[in-house]
Order: structure tokens, then C-alpha cells, then sequence
């Protein structure tokens, strides 16, 4: 198993994405990418496209798919992926840290 390399704290939210024009969600986000649940997963290494929504505003990304641990279509068990931003709206952060619960 890699190692958890994050510099940063993951945040269990449940946001919508459009991932290579698939709807799907996230379990977990932080502002350096997200993980997300797909029925159909995609190869590790692979850029891709899409929107995260937040706050009922979409922000385009692009993000690198870092690691991907296979569903079950049969039992339909989604796959979970790991996306690194390559790219996002620079608002996201300001939108996503203030949509943050306060501590």
C-alpha cells in the first residue's frame, strides 16, 4: 500500500462532480483534489475534465487520477478514485474553506 503523502487535511463532503461527463460524488475533498465514487473507473495516470460543485456553483477543474481502487458493477459497488488538481478556478479555495464547518 502507498503511503499517505497529503500536506493537507481531507474533509468528508459529499459534492457532486462531473468526472469526463459522468455525474458522480465525492467522499472526501480537500484544495489540492478530491476523491470520488464511480461506477466505471478510469486508469491511474489519466488526465481528466469535469466540475465540482459547491455551494450550487460549478468549478472547472483538471486533475490527474493519482491511485484507483476497483468497484463491482455486478454487486454494484462503485469504484473510488484519487484526483490531484492540476487546475481549478482559483474561487473553489475561497468557496470551499468558507463552506468548511467552523471549529
Amino acid at each position: 500500500m502507498t503511503p499517505n503523502t497529503r500536506k493537507e487535511a481531507r474533509h468528508r463532503r459529499r459534492l457532486r462532480v462531473l468526472f469526463e461527463g459522468r455525474p458522480a460524488f465525492t467522499t472526501n475533498v480537500n484544495l489540492s483534489g478530491f476523491c470520488a465514487e464511480l461506477m466505471r473507473a478510469v486508469s491511474p495516470a489519466t488526465t481528466v475534465e469535469g466540475t465540482i460543485t459547491i455551494e450550487g456553483r460549478d468549478f472547472e477543474y483538471v486533475g490527474d487520477v493519482r491511485w484507483v481502487k476497483p468497484g463491482d458493477l455486478r454487486l454494484r459497488l462503485p469504484s473510488r478514485v484519487g484526483v490531484r488538481f492540476v487546475r481549478v478556478a482559483p474561487e473553489f479555495a475561497t468557496v470551499f474553506t468558507e463552506s468548511l464547518p467552523k471549529r
